[in-house]
Formats: C-alpha cells, sequence, structure tokens
C-alpha cells in the first residue's frame, strides 16, 4: 500500500496487495487504510487499484468501512484504475451508489478538487 498526497486529496494505492487470498494480510492492509481514514485532517481519499487483477468480498467489508469512517468526517472517497472485472464485481455488488468510479488516479484526483 502505497499513500501519496496530491494537494487536497489523499491517493492510496494498493497495486497487488489488494487482490491477495491471504486474510491476514488483507485484515493488516485494512487496519492501515481505517487507521488513515480515521486520522489526521485529510478528508478525501481516492483508492487506486491499477494493478489489482481482483478484489473479494472480504477487500469490499474494508473498503465498505473505510467510506463509512470517511463518511463520519463529511469526506469523500472515490474508486480509481478498476480492471473490469473489479468494476463488475463493484457494479453487481452496487457499491457503484457509494463511489465514484474513474479510470485513472489523475481523473479522480482532478474531480474531487473542484
Amino acid at each position: 500500500m502505497n499513500i501519496q498526497q496530491q494537494d487536497t486529496v489523499t491517493v492510496v494505492e494498493f497495486g497487488q496487495l489488494a487482490d491477495s487470498l491471504d486474510l491476514d494480510a488483507l485484515d493488516e492492509m485494512g487496519g492501515k487504510l481505517i487507521s488513515l481514514v480515521s486520522s489526521g485532517t485529510a478528508t478525501t481519499y481516492v483508492l487506486d487499484f491499477h494493478g489489482t487483477e481482483m478484489i473479494g468480498s472480504h477487500f469490499l467489508e474494508i473498503l465498505v468501512r473505510a467510506w463509512k469512517r470517511v463518511g463520519e468526517r463529511d469526506g469523500q472517497l472515490a474508486l480509481s484504475g478498476l480492471t473490469p472485472f473489479c468494476t463488475e464485481v463493484i457494479r453487481l455488488s452496487r457499491l457503484d451508489r457509494l463511489w465514484d468510479l474513474y479510470p485513472t488516479k489523475e481523473d479522480a484526483v482532478a474531480a474531487l478538487q473542484c
């Protein structure tokens, strides 16, 4: 998990870690993500999935928990860089109603800075 600050937006890049089947690794990453969105002054986040081939229900649960924490702070959360498979999983789960989806992190950052 790589974290970058781009102006007022915090970008979290997951890469291949998000499609891990190792639940302990996912839980560790989830804990870091929840801690990040729960503390500090940042309230606008882009979760970038460039390099992630698949996501499962365990990871979706982590994303929903993070989204709730961001919402408690009146923040915004968007997803970017999803493969067609990951996009389909998000849409079939109807989670695209919670998050805006962008093709690239640059598109998401630009949209959230408006």
